[in-house]
């Protein structure tokens, strides 16, 4: 579920700590799903640009999701998807999630899954995950491409509880990098009000840095909590230009099942 254009500490300790002794890490990250299961997610994502001579800027959106799983193979995982973002009507999609969750299919069309938060463990935004899990494993991972908030970077990622009798591992990203993310390339300008004006303005994004902690339950999201800070430039077509502090935070947690 991509919380589309438009918080960070809502950090959930489910479990013990457990000792430093390893546990594979496909325990706690791969799907362990079935056809029938059923999870619900609510999301979040909050995007604030302040800065001198304008009006500060926010922009929000938030939903509900239900992800049934419609079957299980080695090669891929179908879900039913039924989604209502607050203040649009409902949606329904059947997603495919192939190579891990590194892919989605929906309708039929493919693309790397590039969104911060997902219902089931996206590899991509975390890079060569240790075979072993232990609470004090630390990696170095590369983020070769955009993602949904976020540009190409690198972060450190650190285990911070591990529960291996309940498939529960907390991860904390810590990331930097340059360029443009993948929702800038959905938003070509915004708008903002300045000395009572409304302009419409592009954003030019300077360096990036992230952090954020995501829990997971045998490959299923529990709790995903990420936050961008970085400067940026409007420039609006009368010449005019601001600078700014931009920050973005989402947040997806996993809630109770209806009925």
């Amino acid at each position: 579920m991509r919380i589309w254009v438009f918080a960070a500490a809502a950090f959930l300790s489910l479990g013990p700590q457990c000792a430093a002794r390893a546990a594979t890490s496909d325990g706690f990250l791969r799907p362990a799903v079935r056809a029938g299961d059923r999870f619900a997610f609510v999301f979040s994502k909050t995007i604030s640009i302040s800065g001198a001579d304008f009006d500060a800027y926010t922009g929000r959106i938030s939903g509900s999701s239900i992800e049934t799983i419609a079957s299980v193979t080695p090669q891929a995982i179908t879900e039913q998807e039924s989604y209502r973002y607050d203040g649009r009507p409902a949606g329904v999609d059947q997603v495919v999630v192939r190579d891990h969750g590194a892919t989605n299919c929906v309708d039929g069309k493919c693309a790397p899954n590039d969104q911060t938060s997902a219902p089931l463990f996206n590899p991509l935004l975390w890079g060569a995950i240790p075979p072993d899990l232990t609470k004090t494993s630390t990696w170095r991972a590369t983020i070769p491409n955009a993602w949904e908030i976020g540009p190409a970077g690198e972060e450190t990622v650190r285990v911070v509880l591990l529960d291996p009798a309940d498939g529960l591992v907390t991860l904390e990203r810590r990331g930097h990098g340059s360029g443009p993310s993948s929702d800038d390339a959905a938003r070509s300008q915004i708008k903002i009000v300045s000395k009572g004006k409304t302009l419409m303005v592009k954003l030019v994004p300077g360096d990036a840095s992230w952090e954020g902690y995501a829990s997971v339950r045998h490959g299923v999201t529990v709790s995903d909590e990420i936050i961008v800070h970085r400067p940026v430039t409007l420039t609006a077509a009368t010449g005019e230009t601001f600078q700014a502090e931009e920050r973005v935070y989402t947040l997806f947690i996993q809630a109770p099942v209806a009925g």
